[in-house]
C-alpha cells in the first residue's frame, strides 16, 4: 500500500528542487563564461605589459641602472609584506604574484622581480604558456626584442584569476540562494490558496449523510474541479436514486410478506386445535415459532425504512406519554420471565407537558424505546431488573433504560449498531437490526445516545433529547 502524500508538498518540494538545478547550472555557466572573460582580460593585461616594458628598457639602460631598479623593487616587497588590505595608497598586495624577468638572448638572467627564481625557462619561446613555478601555476608570456636583443617574460599568479572568477560566481549565486526560501513558501502559500476550493470540495464530500446525497453548490471554483465537482454530483445523484430504489424495495418487499405471515400464524394455531398428535404438535408449535421470528423480522425492517426514509411534517411527540405505552407493551414479557420492569417518569415542571415534546415521528420513536426494552428484557436473566427512566436534564427530555443483564464489552459498543451484528455467545434469537433502527432513529431526531455501565450491573442507554421551544411545520432531511 503506498504512503499517502500531500500534493503541495510534493509540488513545492519539486519546484524547490528544479529551482536549486537551475541555480546550480546557471553557476556553472557564469562561472566558465567569467573564467574565459577573465582569461582573455589579463592574457591581454600580459601582452600590454610586456609590450610597454619592451618599449621603455633596453640593454644598455637596465645595465647603468640595474641596482638602483633592484633597490626599487626589494623596498616595494617589504612595504607590501604589512599590506592587509587588497589595495592602499601604497600599492597592492597582489604586486607579489606578479612577476617578470629579463634573459640575454645567450639565456642569461639580466634582471628579474624578487622572489621569483633564477632558474631560466626550460624553453625559450614566444607566446603563452601555463608553468609551475615555486609549486604555484602561473601564466606567463614571453617576448623576444629583436631590436635590442633580450628575452621578457611577464607572470601573473593563477589564483588571481581564480579569485576574481569565484567572486563573480558567488555573487551571481548568492542573492538567487536566498531568493529560494522565499519563492518556496510563496509557492506554497498560492497553492494554499489555489486548493482552497478543492478543500471545500472535501469538506462537503465528506459531510454528505448516506440519506441524503446533495449535490455540491460551491461556487467560483476553477475550470480543473469544475468537472469533478461535476462527476461527484452525477455520482449522489446515481447513489442517491439507488438508494431509494433499495429502500423502498425493502419496505415494499416487508410490506407484502407481513400478511402472508399473519394469515400462516392463523392457520398454524387452527392446527394446533385440531392436531391431537404429539409430535405434530411440537413441529407446529416451531413452526409458528418461526414464522413470529419472521414476522419480528418483517416488523424491523419496516421501521427500519421508516427510519431511513427522509420524513417530512414532523410532529411534536410527548415521550412521557410514549414510555407508558411502550411500559405496557413489554410488561408481559419481563412478567413471563419473573423480571422487575419499573417505571420512573419525573414530574414535568410548570410549564406542564411542553417539556417532555420531542420534535419528530412517533411510531419511530415508539419502535426505538420498545426495541430497547425488548433487547433488556431478552438479555436480562429471569429474575432480573430492569428500569425504564423519563426524565428532564438542563429542560431536555432524557430516556434512560438499565438492566441487570450481563452488559457489552466497551470495544464492541460502537459494532453493535451496525445492520445484522449480534454479540456471539449470547444465546438469544433475533434479527441484528434493533439497534441498528435505534441509532438511525436517533440520529434522525438528534437525540445523542449513548451506552455505559448501569448500576445494577448490566447496560445503560441514555437517549437526551434536544429542546423544543416551539413546534415547527417541517424540517425536511436530517443531517
Amino acid at each position: 500500500m503506498k504512503t499517502k502524500y500531500s500534493l503541495k508538498s510534493k509540488i513545492t518540494r519539486s519546484l524547490f528542487i528544479w529551482l536549486v538545478a537551475m541555480i546550480i547550472c546557471s553557476s556553472a555557466l557564469v562561472y566558465v563564461d567569467a573564467r574565459h572573460e577573465v582569461d582573455e582580460l589579463f592574457d591581454a593585461s600580459l601582452v600590454q605589459t610586456a609590450r610597454v616594458l619592451n618599449g621603455l628598457l633596453t640593454l644598455e639602460g637596465v645595465s647603468k641602472n640595474k641596482q638602483h631598479l633592484l633597490d626599487s623593487l626589494q623596498k616595494r616587497d617589504a612595504d607590501l609584506s604589512d599590506y592587509s588590505n587588497e589595495a592602499t595608497p601604497e600599492g597592492h598586495k597582489y604586486e607579489k604574484k606578479l612577476f617578470f624577468q629579463i634573459w640575454s638572448e645567450d639565456q642569461r638572467l639580466i634582471l628579474k622581480s624578487t622572489g621569483i627564481h633564477s632558474v631560466p625557462p626550460v624553453i625559450f619561446e614566444k607566446g603563452f604558456r601555463n608553468e609551475i613555478i615555486d609549486g604555484h601555476h602561473w601564466r606567463t608570456f614571453t617576448l623576444f626584442s629583436a631590436n635590442d636583443p633580450y628575452w621578457l617574460i611577464v607572470g601573473e599568479r593563477d589564483d588571481i584569476r581564480g579569485e576574481l572568477v569565484h567572486n563573480i560566481a558567488t555573487n551571481h549565486s548568492a542573492p538567487l540562494l536566498i531568493f529560494v526560501p522565499i519563492f518556496a513558501i510563496s509557492v506554497w502559500l498560492l497553492m494554499h490558496v489555489g486548493f482552497k476550493p478543492l478543500q471545500l470540495l472535501v469538506r462537503h464530500v465528506r459531510d454528505q449523510d448516506y440519506n441524503s446525497l446533495e449535490a455540491s453548490a460551491a461556487q467560483d471554483m476553477p475550470s480543473e474541479i469544475i468537472e469533478l465537482k461535476k462527476a461527484l454530483n452525477q455520482l449522489f445523484s446515481r447513489l442517491n436514486v439507488a438508494y431509494q430504489r433499495e429502500n423502498r424495495f425493502a419496505s415494499d418487499a416487508a410490506h407484502e410478506f407481513k400478511n402472508p405471515l399473519a394469515s400462516l400464524v392463523i392457520h398454524i394455531d387452527d392446527l394446533l386445535e385440531s392436531a391431537d398428535n404429539p409430535e405434530w404438535q411440537e413441529s407446529l408449535l416451531n413452526a409458528k415459532q418461526s414464522a413470529k421470528q419472521l414476522t419480528h423480522l418483517v416488523d424491523q425492517l419496516l421501521a427500519l425504512s421508516r427510519a431511513e426514509a427522509l420524513l417530512e411534517g414532523d410532529t411534536t411527540v410527548n415521550v412521557q406519554g410514549l414510555c407508558f405505552e411502550c411500559f405496557d407493551q413489554v410488561e408481559i414479557s419481563a412478567k413471563e420471565k419473573g423480571q422487575a420492569l419499573s417505571l420512573q417518569i419525573d414530574e414535568a415542571p410548570i410549564i406542564g407537558e411542553l417539556g417532555y415534546q420531542v420534535l419528530g415521528d412517533e411510531l419511530l420513536l415508539a419502535r426505538i424505546i420498545t426495541n430497547l426494552l425488548d433487547n433488556a428484557i431478552r438479555y436480562t436473566p429471569a429474575g432480573g431488573e430492569i428500569q425504564l427512566q423519563c426524565l428532564l436534564e438542563d429542560s431536555a427530555p432524557v430516556i434512560v433504560i438499565e438492566d441487570s443483564g450481563p452488559g457489552i464489552p466497551f470495544e464492541l459498543h460502537g459494532k453493535i449498531f451496525e445492520r445484522f451484528y449480534r454479540v456471539s455467545g449470547s444465546g438469544e434469537a433475533g434479527s441484528g437490526l434493533g439497534l441498528a433502527i435505534v441509532k438511525q432513529g436517533a440520529e434522525y431526531h438528534r437525540a445523542a445516545l449513548t451506552l455505559d455501565s448501569s448500576a445494577l450491573g448490566g447496560l445503560k442507554v441514555t437517549l437526551k433529547f434536544p429542546v423544543v421551544e416551539h413546534k415547527l411545520e417541517g424540517r425536511g432531511a436530517p443531517v
